[in-house]
């Protein structure tokens, strides 16, 4: 419904004028251009207007001229990434491949987390087997589990280990990578139907995650060094987009990653202490 107040003394449209600056001018100018374009290739123009404007037409401008200041004032553009998968097609290569900066800083990434070698990694669930079988079979011996399919037990001593790692709900390496999973899980289902996935919407998915694992043994966040090298490491290709989003979502999102920001140096201070 539009606000029939004159959009040229309201006090929104006012405030929404002290927000811009030149560039922001020079912006809207040519949205409202587009804006006509659009409205003359819908055949919505006329070339031979009347030459005053009637009620009708004031009311119709003023409706128009309100809601148009609401949008500026409650969105904003937003710079994103759309993605696709790296064996979808890719017409005209829009879509780059990822880069990834091992260089980059960033406190909330540290790529030495995801470098443990397969050799030396034990995923959880072989851990939960191994203690299970070992706490079904107290009186064998290391030789007989590991001739048992435990080959990977070392030594007894790793029993303890594990079921320690098993009480935190795994290492930190095994949150990682289970996060890792389900968010190129969630990826590649949405584009399977074609719908839309940007970064954000990566970095979204991976939080939400993330959350039910967090505890003072873990923290996480969905930075930006994290999600390229999310994308970089399942071949993901992307295009640069411009989005116009509501300032809440946008706020929400903002929340979101600062929230599990501020757990992690929560944590981090707990355990210095």
């Amino acid at each position: 419904m539009c606000d029939n107040k004159d959009p040229l003394t309201s006090g929104s449209v006012k405030k929404g004028e002290e927000q811009f600056n030149d560039e922001k001018r020079g912006i809207f100018t040519n949205a409202l251009r587009h804006a006509f374009s659009i409205y003359e290739s819908r055949s919505l123009i006329s070339e031979n207007p009347p030459a005053s404007a009637n009620a009708d037409a004031i009311a119709i401008g003023e409706c128009i001229a309100n809601e148009t200041i609401r949008i500026l004032q409650e969105y904003v553009i937003v710079h994103d990434e759309d993605l696709i998968s790296y064996h979808e097609p890719n017409k005209d290569k829009a879509y780059k491949a990822c880069t990834f900066n091992k260089d980059e800083i960033d406190p909330f990434f540290n790529l030495a987390d995801y470098q443990a070698t397969l050799q030396d990694y034990v995923p959880l669930d072989y851990k939960k087997e191994a203690v299970t079988y070992a706490k079904m079979h107290p009186n064998y011996s290391l030789e007989v589990l590991q001739a048992s399919g435990f080959s990977r037990l070392e030594t007894k001593d790793d029993l303890k280990e594990w079921t320690d790692d098993i009480e935190k709900g795994g290492t930190r390496l095994d949150k990682l990578l289970q996060i890792d999973s389900e968010t190129i899980k969630k990826f590649e289902k949405s584009r399977s139907i074609y719908e839309q996935v940007t970064t954000r919407t990566l970095q979204l998915w991976a939080t939400a995650i993330a959350f039910p694992l967090l505890s003072e043994h873990f923290s996480f966040v969905a930075s930006t060094k994290w999600v390229k090298y999310f994308k970089r490491k399942h071949g993901i290709r992307q295009r640069k987009i411009t989005k116009f989003l509501s300032k809440n979502d946008v706020a929400k999102f903002e929340e979101t990653v600062k929230a599990a920001g501020r757990f992690r140096t929560q944590v981090t201070s707990v355990i210095g202490n």
